[in-house]
C-alpha cells in the first residue's frame, strides 16, 4: 500500500443509502392510528387514585391517572395505570386470531366504574381510553 500525500484528495465515501422505512415496534396491545380529523380535545382536569381493573378473567389493584377531556359536547377520558399486569400479558391468543384486550372496567377509588380499552400493556404499566362518554366525577 502506498502513502498518500497531504495534497491528495480524500477518498470518497460510498454513496449514502436512502433511510430504511420505519417499522413500528408497537406492542400487539397498541392502539391503531388516530384520525387527524378527530374533534379537538380540551383538557378539563385529572383524577388520580387507587382502584381496581376488572375483566372476566379476574381483577387487579392499580394506581390510575385519568385525564378528562372535552370533545365536542361530550367528555372523554384516557390515562395510565400502574400495577402488576402479568395476568393480562399471560392471556393466550389462539393462533391466527388478533390480539385484543378483554372487556375491562376501571373502578375508581370512589366506586365509580367506567369501561376502558387497555393498550400498550407492559409488566407494570398500561395505557387506557374510556370506551364511552365520561359522566363520572368532575376532575378537581
Amino acid at each position: 500500500m502506498g502513502r498518500t500525500s497531504p495534497d491528495a484528495e480524500p477518498s470518497q465515501a460510498p454513496a449514502a443509502q436512502a433511510p430504511a422505512a420505519k417499522t413500528s415496534q408497537r406492542s400487539p396491545w397498541g392502539s391503531g392510528p388516530r384520525s387527524r380529523n378527530a374533534a379537538r380535545l380540551k383538557l378539563l382536569g385529572a383524577l388520580r387514585g387507587d382502584g381496581q381493573l376488572i375483566w372476566s378473567g379476574g381483577e387487579l389493584a392499580v394506581a390510575y391517572e385519568l385525564d378528562v377531556y372535552r370533545r365536542g359536547s361530550g367528555r372523554v377520558v384516557s390515562g395510565n395505570l400502574e400495577g402488576d399486569f402479568s395476568a393480562l400479558l399471560a392471556l393466550e391468543v389462539p393462533e391466527g386470531e388478533a390480539v385484543t384486550a378483554p372487556e375491562t372496567e376501571l373502578r375508581l377509588a370512589d366506586g365509580y366504574e367506567i369501561s376502558v380499552t387497555i393498550s400498550d400493556v407492559e409488566p407494570t404499566a398500561a395505557s387506557f381510553d374510556g370506551a364511552e362518554d365520561w359522566d363520572g366525577p368532575d376532575p378537581g
